[in-house]
C-alpha cells in the first residue's frame, strides 16, 4: 500500500503564493506612490496661483485706489454772495448769505460742516459767528448753500451808526468748508467783503 505524500509539495506552492501576493501589494503600493504624491503636487500648485491671482488683484486695487485718492480735488468756493438783510433794527439784522460750492470729482463729495464768522471791516469786530449743516454736492456739480445767521450790533452799534452816515457799511463773511471726501476732512476757506449799506438803506430809520 503506497501513501501519498503532499507535505512537502503543498507548503512549497503555499509559500511561492504568499511571495507572489506581497510582491504584487508591494508593487501596487509603489506604483501608487507616484500618483498620490503627483496629486497633492497639483494641488498644491493650483493653491499656489489661486493665492497669487488674489494679491494681484489686491494690489491692483491698492494701486488704483491710491491713484484715485491722488487725483481727488478739494470742492471750489465758487462765490459768496449776500441774499437779503431782514429784521433791521438798532439792536441788529437777519441776514441771508448764499456760499456757492463746486465739485471738480467724477464721484460726489460730502460736506461736512460750513463755520463762517461776519466782521464789521472798519473795526474787525466779530458781529456773528456760527456753524451750518453740510449737504451732498453731486460728482461734477455745483449747488447753492443758504446761510441765514441774525446779527447782534452790540457795542459796534456806534461804529455802525457812523459807517451809516457815510452811506457805506463794510462787512466780511469768511469761514472754513469742511468736505469730507472718503473718509478724509479737508478744509477750504472762502471770504467775501460786501457793502451792506444798499441792503439796509431803506430801513436806516430803525437804526438811527
Amino acid at each position: 500500500m503506497h501513501r501519498l505524500n503532499f507535505g512537502r509539495g503543498a507548503l512549497q506552492v503555499h509559500v511561492w503564493a504568499n511571495v507572489r501576493l506581497r510582491s504584487a501589494r508591494q508593487a501596487q503600493s509603489i506604483i501608487s506612490v507616484p500618483i498620490y504624491s503627483q496629486k497633492a503636487y497639483f494641488l498644491a500648485m493650483r493653491t499656489r496661483t489661486i493665492v497669487a491671482i488674489i494679491a494681484a488683484v489686491i494690489i491692483v486695487i491698492a494701486i488704483v485706489g491710491a491713484a484715485f485718492l491722488l487725483t481727488l480735488q478739494a470742492p471750489q468756493v465758487q462765490g459768496v454772495s449776500v441774499s437779503s438783510i431782514d429784521n433791521v433794527s438798532r439792536s441788529g439784522f437777519t441776514l441771508t448769505f448764499v456760499i456757492k460750492l463746486y465739485n471738480p470729482n467724477v464721484v460726489g463729495v460730502n460736506i461736512k460742516s460750513i463755520t463762517y464768522n461776519l466782521l464789521l471791516t472798519s473795526s474787525n469786530q466779530v458781529l456773528s459767528a456760527g456753524t451750518s449743516d453740510g449737504i451732498q454736492i453731486p460728482a461734477r456739480g455745483s449747488v447753492d448753500i443758504p446761510i441765514q445767521s441774525t446779527i447782534y450790533f452790540g457795542s459796534a452799534i456806534s461804529t455802525v451808526v457812523q459807517a451809516i452816515l457815510t452811506k457805506s457799511v463794510m462787512m466780511n463773511i469768511n469761514g472754513v468748508v469742511t468736505a469730507h471726501p472718503l473718509g478724509i476732512d479737508v478744509n477750504v476757506s472762502f471770504s467775501q467783503t460786501f457793502d451792506a449799506y444798499p441792503y439796509i438803506s431803506s430801513q436806516v430809520s430803525k437804526i438811527i
